[in-house]
């Protein structure tokens, strides 16, 4: 239900972190009552269209994952909050106050530009030209055996933290708890909807049941 199986891998194309015929789960991750900025960071990160019907699954980590995320420590150098703030380990701070107390002038240098690489190339709008450089990143850091996958800021979204994973770790630590079906019945442009949500799902094996909701009562928090 969430990401090309291994049968259909010639039709996937290549994207942002996956390379031409390499199928990855894509997502959006949710942090403390953000499940409606997760939603508008999905049907932005995909261009949702007005008068359509969009379904949204949601799952859940079971146990923990292994994820790199991508140029934090550009967002430490400059001082500024980072979209992978609420999820990530304190070890990824510690690590670069180490590095800048040990590290002077010229030495701490290449790392410094090197997230800042990093961090720029994987904000910019997407195009062919571009995947090609950031899917070649993408590669490099999972082929780190024990990497789960990549957290990276939405780049249609501003900051909001996307989620790439390996299809086998979807498998095997990723429960789809539910869906919803949602009507979008005005895009403003801006990461700004006017949607109805007219369906909730509940997950068997590889199927959704679905219902339908009064929309005036809907929660999806």
């Amino acid at each position: 239900m969430s990401y090309v199986p291994q049968e259909s891998a010639y039709l996937v194309k290549i994207g942002r972190m996956n390379g031409n015929s390499s199928p990855m789960y894509y997502g959006s991750l949710i942090t403390e009552n953000t499940a409606s900025k997760s939603i508008i960071t999905v049907l932005s990160e995909i261009k949702a269209e007005k008068n359509k019907i969009y379904n949204i699954l949601f799952s859940q980590v079971i146990g923990e994952i292994v994820v790199i995320p991508i140029g934090v420590f550009d967002y430490f150098r400059r001082g500024i909050d980072h979209p992978f703030k609420k999820n990530m380990h304190s070890n990824f701070e510690a690590v670069y106050k180490y590095y800048e107390e040990n590290l002077k002038g010229d030495s701490i240098l290449p790392l410094y530009l090197c997230d800042a690489f990093l961090n720029d190339v994987l904000r910019k709008k997407g195009s062919e030209r571009l995947y090609k450089i950031t899917s070649a990143i993408a590669n490099e850091c999972l082929s780190i055996s024990k990497a789960d996958g990549i957290v990276y800021p939405s780049v249609e979204f501003i900051d909001h933290p996307n989620i790439v994973l390996k299809p086998e770790i979807v498998d095997k630590k990723i429960q789809h708890k539910k869906a919803y079906s949602i009507y979008l019945e005005e895009s403003y442009g801006y990461g700004m909807y006017k949607l109805t949500f007219t369906h909730c799902g509940e997950t068997s094996f590889d199927k959704i049941q679905w219902r339908k909701v009064d929309p005036k009562d809907f929660k999806y928090n």
